[in-house]
């Protein structure tokens, strides 16, 4: 389990506060479509790479309670698909130590395979690292499958809840294909069971955008707090009658267990650094014996927009965290310092820091709240206020940006220029795009191949795509033979006719060429599929290598299913039998094939051959350590193994260069959650890769369904959003069909604030997103963008 997902809430009065709900986020356990403002899945994450699983929350089959269920999709996967749907809640004083059962219900449609639920309780040190599992139970792995079809039915496991333990996480393992429904998880001890409430300190995360930050001197306003659908008494006010500096403090009333919000502190500069919070505080009298004292406490919200739920953003929100704050002084009521400090980790994508106040036993005052990190003064700087574009940044837009002609292969490429001069010398170019289903951006980078190709040497293109089908088409680009419709049609994501013509254009260009052009893949995610091509390598006898390839595809098809969790990095030697079985089937691959292979009177260094003798049992072996990693290591071996095998390519290129064709997010120079493709090639290269980002404002694109039938589909983009870099290119007006914009050389100017400013991008790939912008820093990712004003599908190839 992530160590950020089992972080919860150590004060449990919190819990059963009176604060209304819809001023903080719930868990949602049962999966409700009005929870956390109109956002389900706020709370919740998962553990899935891109795959044919869609999770949704469905308010139009019945639920087993309520309104809302959690419907998990596989019902278009050619193989059976895996999930894990996972939440942490706190371990309270009265769940510890107890024997408590997790459960939660399902329902099934057409469904094959199996789901089960897993559950352990944990604990946390005060750096905030998840210690391992205290106490752990789930449903044993040989439970039967699920019935195909049925009704709700109830799944349970017990387990006993450490008498230390910080918080319970639960989840359900999902691996299948067909339809299966969720709903309605609880907890229950002997005497008592679990209830959903709000959790204080998440107040940000249901504030509308460009709310404004706080005022800590408490001169102009007090903390902003969430709308709620009624009437609340404030437990705070502005005070003008006590005031520590300034005209005005913050009094907070005692009245109720729960703390009172006081703002948002934004943490996207602080990463690495300590944050100090320092004021002062009053009491309105002297000490009582047995009061409670006072307390100021922390929570800080994290993200990850991009990887986890695409249709509901995921928002970890962390440990309440608490510090002492004064006590009151006998027989005076002055002002007292108080200071309290928070390291902010540099390997989390933190999004703010929420603060809050536990008054005690009598009202407070606070006032003059400062900030510093590291020991110096710190103004945070709110998040961009959505708006519109100014005169000044919209004139530099304009004269900025190279106009392109058209986005058609063909005719004359003299509006290039522009993107030849940023080309260079590089050896590796990165081209990006939005999604894999639009007809313009399809056409506009086989454009920028063509010019490549033609005028800066370009002889490799790297698809991010499946080895073995990109080398059966390869052998079609050097010989002539084989149906390209069928062999671009064997490409699941770019089974597409704008595809079809760019293979078309690069053999009729092979045709008259002494260094011809190759087409590779360099994706690990088919790589079982993949041995398919090596396999058709393989002279035709009975059981030559047969039996060898045979078991080493099913071995690797298993894999995913296994649940190995391997780190390497924290246990080097350590391994699992069913990843070493893996490893000798595919060393007796490898040498059975290279000795026969070399003794065959037609072996050659073609790339086909080379590939089929060494790649494709190296993807192999790349795939079998991905599906066995921790899945904390996973994304980033993933991208490692992308870079690695870019280099693969490049050899092939003849002493030419590599074009990579791969979406925005794969190609990207930075990311705060991970290491992307291209932040590896940077590193690799330095200014040998250069990448270009892709954007459009609005349109259609060729997406996958999200719900039955599985079947491709017209997807609608809407229009940017306010506060998006797009939104600028729409606004400045800019002539179709395309532009181009260098991204490396604008210095911080009135007209280029915006560009150095985290905003709004499109993110996508295959399947609609219904919230697709996410933040981004633009300069820090790509040297250039293309921006298209529109968008169309593109077709399939079928």
């Amino acid at each position: 389990m992530l160590p950020y997902l089992t972080r919860i809430i150590l004060w449990t009065t919190v819990l059963v506060s009176s604060l209304p709900a819809a001023g903080q986020a719930i868990h949602n356990l049962d999966f409700e479509p009005e929870a956390n403002g109109h956002q389900p899945l706020l709370l919740w994450s998962r553990k899935q790479q891109l795959d044919e699983l869609l999770i949704r929350v469905d308010t139009v089959a019945p639920a087993q309670h309520g309104r809302g269920s959690l419907l998990l999709d596989a019902s278009r996967a050619e193989e059976p698909e895996g999930t894990v749907i996972y939440i942490s809640i706190p371990a309270t004083d009265s769940l510890r130590g107890r024997i408590v059962t997790v459960s939660a219900w399902v329902r099934t449609e057409n469904f094959q395979g199996r789901a089960w639920l897993r559950a352990y309780s944990s604990s946390n040190n005060e750096s905030l690292k998840y210690e391992g599992n205290l106490s752990q139970s789930e449903t044993p792995a040989t439970v039967p499958n699920l019935p195909p079809t049925a009704n709700w039915q109830r799944l349970q496991i017990q387990l006993s809840v450490n008498k230390s333990a910080d918080n319970l996480a639960m989840m359900l393992i999902f691996t299948g294909k067909g339809k299966l429904w969720l709903d309605n998880f609880a907890v229950q001890w002997e005497g008592g069971s679990y209830h959903d409430a709000p959790l204080a300190g998440t107040e940000p995360l249901l504030l509308p955008p460009g709310t404004p930050l706080p005022d800590w001197d408490f001169e102009r306003r007090g903390p902003t707090q969430p709308r709620t659908s009624r009437a609340v008494t404030s437990r705070w006010q502005l005070d003008s009658t006590v005031a520590r500096h300034g005209r005005r403090s913050l009094r907070v009333e005692a009245a109720g267990p729960a703390p009172v919000y006081l703002g948002v502190v934004p943490l996207d500069s602080l990463q690495g650094k300590t944050l100090t919070v320092r004021g002062y505080i009053r009491y309105g009298a002297p000490a009582t014996p047995g009061d409670v004292p006072p307390l100021l406490l922390h929570r800080i919200l994290s993200n990850s927009d991009r990887h986890s739920f695409p249709y509901d953003r995921f928002k970890w929100a962390g440990t309440l965290e608490s510090h002492s704050l004064p006590t009151p002084v006998a027989g005076t009521t002055e002002w007292q310092r108080f200071e309290a400090t928070v390291l902010v980790h540099d390997n989390r994508n933190h999004s703010a820091l929420s603060l809050l106040v536990q008054p005690g036993g009598a009202p407070i005052w606070l006032d003059q709240l400062e900030l510093l990190a590291d020991g110096r003064s710190f103004t945070p700087k709110a998040p961009p206020v959505p708006g519109q574009p100014t005169t000044a940044e919209l004139a530099w837009l304009r004269k900025a940006a190279v106009p392109l002609r058209t986005t058609a292969p063909e005719g004359d490429q003299k509006d290039l220029a522009a993107f030849g001069q940023l080309v260079g010398k590089s050896s590796i170019i990165g081209l990006g795009e939005v999604t894999h289903g639009s007809h313009e951006q399809m056409q506009l980078k086989h454009r920028l191949f063509r010019y490549l190709v033609e005028q800066k040497g370009a002889r490799v293109l790297a698809l991010s795509a499946d080895l073995g089908a990109c080398l059966a088409l390869n052998d079609y680009l050097q010989t002539g033979k084989g149906s390209p419709q069928q062999l671009v049609a064997e490409l699941a994501t770019w089974d597409t006719a704008e595809m079809l013509a760019l293979v078309r254009w690069m053999r009729t260009y092979n045709e008259q060429a002494t260094n011809k052009l190759q087409l590779v893949g360099i994706d690990i995610e088919q790589a079982p599929e993949g041995l398919q091509y090596l396999r058709q390598q393989l002279p035709d006898k009975p059981g030559y290598l047969g039996e060898q390839l045979t078991a080493l595809q099913r071995q690797l098809r298993e894999l995913p299913d296994l649940q190995i969790a391997l780190n390497p990095l924290q246990q080097p030697t350590k391994s699992d039998p069913r990843l070493d079985a893996v490893r000798r089937v595919l060393t007796e691959v490898r040498t059975a094939y290279d000795v026969s292979a070399k003794l065959r009177g037609n072996y050659g260094a073609l790339p086909a051959e080379a590939a089929a003798l060494t790649q494709l049992l190296r993807v192999a072996e790349q795939f079998s350590v991905w599906q066995t990693l921790d899945s904390q290591l996973r994304i980033n071996y993933r991208a490692a193994c992308l870079a690695e095998n870019v280099q693969w390519a490049r050899a092939q290129a003849d002493g030419g260069r590599v074009v990579v064709w791969a979406n925005n997010a794969q190609l990207s120079t930075y990311d705060r959650d991970y290491q992307p493709l291209g932040e590896f090639l940077r590193r690799q290269f330095g200014a040998g890769y250069v990448n270009v980002g892709l954007a459009f404002h609005e349109g259609s694109f060729r997406a996958l369904r999200p719900e039955n039938p599985p079947a491709f589909f017209t997807a609608v983009a809407a229009p940017s959003a306010v506060g998006s870099y797009e939104q600028y290119f729409h606004a400045a007006g800019l002539p179709a069909p395309a532009t181009l914009l260098d991204l490396r050389s604008p210095t911080l100017l009135p007209g280029t604030q915006w560009l150095h400013e985290n905003l709004l991008l499109r993110d996508g790939a295959l399947k609609p997103y219904t919230q697709p912008f996410s933040r981004h820093s633009l300069r820090r990712e790509f040297d250039a963008l293309l921006y298209l004003p529109k968008s169309t599908p593109a077709q399939a190839v079928r």
